[in-house]
């Protein structure tokens, strides 16, 4: 008796490839916190404090000849800023059922954890520290108007006045950015690629200004419908003129846990950490439509 092959190629057809390499979602790098001055808070405190001489009246003229009056004295003061630091973490929670129906689940649920919680904490450092550039007195560009070379000029002049002693940094907004290198391309009177360097290398970094590296982030906040940049001090290369501090008593740190009655892990994960303005003349703001 023949026989007959019988065979049914629908599991093949239907198959599915599971690509290990999941796509990012859109998130933005941290660009300006790196740039603050760092300080590390230890011991039993939740406050880090950043004195700050008081300038003084200088040399008195006209010394008496005969030297037998004193001199007034001219006390010697000091003011300081404070930074707080607070905590913030981020929770998940991932079933035993959900890891074992899933490789990527099982095998990376950790690493992908870790993985997000690092792009999540860094959009948060940056959109803390970006945010104090609207506390800035010292400012440059009009509301409601495009950014222009002149204003960014005037920024970098700005420095100069409020003794800003350092290399500087400058931060803007990605339509800022946009703003300032349609300016640069449009120019016909400046001799722009003297003290501009564009560039188009990855998403964040846009270039040089004025020796100035720029960054640029959409996190970078809104006020009054503008968005809002800065220039200032490096604080890796002179954290003596950083107008912005970052402190730190935890850095991101993650614990995990089972859940018997849900049948699934905790992961969870706390920093304590602070940004703050200690000085207002080392800064400028750089102001410009959002669009």
């Amino acid at each position: 008796m023949a026989e007959t092959q019988q065979s049914s190629l629908s599991g093949t057809v239907y198959a599915s490839l599971i690509e290990l390499a999941i796509i990012d979602y859109q998130w933005d790098e941290m660009v300006v916190t790196p740039f603050f001055r760092q300080t590390l808070l230890s011991g039993a405190s939740d406050t880090a404090r950043f004195p700050r001489l008081v300038k003084s009246a200088g040399p008195v003229a006209g010394t008496p000849t005969n030297e037998t009056t004193a001199l007034a004295t001219t006390e010697l003061t000091t003011t300081s800023a404070t930074v707080l630091v607070g905590r913030v973490g981020i929770a998940r929670e991932i079933t035993e059922t959900a890891k074992e129906d899933s490789i990527i689940g099982r095998a990376l649920w950790i690493l992908g954890f870790v993985e997000d919680a690092a792009k999540l904490y860094g959009e948060y450092f940056d959109t803390t520290a970006t945010a104090l550039f609207t506390s800035i007195a010292s400012e440059v560009g009009a509301t409601g108007q495009t950014l222009t070379i002149p204003s960014m000029v005037a920024a970098v002049a700005r420095q100069r006045a409020g003794k800003a002693k350092g290399p500087n940094v400058i931060s803007l907004h990605d339509n800022q950015l946009k703003q300032l290198q349609q300016a640069q391309a449009t120019a016909t009177a400046t001799a722009w690629d003297r003290f501009y360097q564009p560039s188009g290398m990855g998403v964040a970094y846009g270039g040089v200004f004025m020796d100035a590296p720029i960054w640029a982030s959409s996190l970078n906040p809104t006020s009054t419908g503008d968005r809002v940049g800065c220039i200032f001090v490096n604080g890796q290369a002179k954290p003596t003129a950083c107008a912005f501090a970052f402190v730190v008593k935890r850095m991101p740190s993650s614990l995990t846990q089972t859940n018997v009655l849900m049948d699934s892990d905790i992961w969870s994960s706390f920093a304590r950490t602070g940004h703050g303005e200690i000085a207002d003349n080392f800064a400028t703001a750089i102001r410009s439509v959002n669009a």
